[in-house]
């Protein structure tokens, strides 16, 4: 998502760019582009037959550098990552994980936005757990653990046990005669009690 993938490696990676590249004429500057591309290339490791191969002749973690890519070129001062490392390889994702470190220590303030586990324990500090769209709980790395975020991330950390209610029980040597059903069949309420040689009650 996101890549245009007949379109070569350059085309994508400088997609948001081309004002940067153009001349005062708006002609683009395809030397620039390319030098710009093949950087961008070798620091985020894209292993392709060149800046020129169409994106759809990547793998799905090199298509994942390959936009992320695009982002970076931007020099943003906030980067919003939504599931980055989704499908793909482990060495990839490593490969990623240490492009966000270095990112967030040049100063980018990154929104990691991730539904695996391990990755948020070794990439977030502090973060935020979700459930059903609202936040659930906050935390630092420290604070955090595995369970607890689990049970945030479920929603039980909200969840109140109600007590079972304490059933009312007919007076001693009075037995039910007949009952009644609420629509939910977990209410039952007794509609009469009757004792040995007594009148019913109303």
């Amino acid at each position: 998502q996101g890549l245009f993938m007949p379109r070569s490696i350059r085309d994508n990676m400088t997609a948001g760019l081309l004002p940067r590249l153009a001349s005062g004429r708006g002609i683009i500057d395809r030397k620039k582009e390319r030098d710009v591309a093949t950087r961008t290339s070798e620091r985020l490791s894209v292993k392709s037959a060149g800046i020129e191969a169409p994106a759809n002749s990547l793998s799905g973690g090199n298509q994942q550098k390959v936009l992320l890519s695009r982002g970076i070129l931007h020099e943003p001062r906030v980067l919003i990552l939504d599931e980055p490392t989704r499908g793909i390889d482990v060495r990839t994702k490593s490969e990623v994980h240490r492009l966000i470190m270095d990112l967030a220590g040049q100063g980018v303030s990154i929104l990691l936005i991730s539904s695996d586990l391990p990755e948020v324990l070794g990439l977030a500090d502090p973060f935020v757990v979700m459930h059903e769209g609202r936040m659930s709980g906050k935390m630092s790395r420290v604070e955090a653990g595995e369970q607890e975020i689990l049970r945030l991330a479920l929603g039980l950390a909200a969840a109140k046990v109600s007590p079972c209610p304490t059933p009312t029980l007919p007076p001693p040597g009075w037995t039910i005669t007949g009952t009644t059903f609420s629509p939910s069949p977990a209410r039952l309420s007794a509609s009469r009690l009757s004792r040995p040689g007594l009148a019913a009650l109303p």
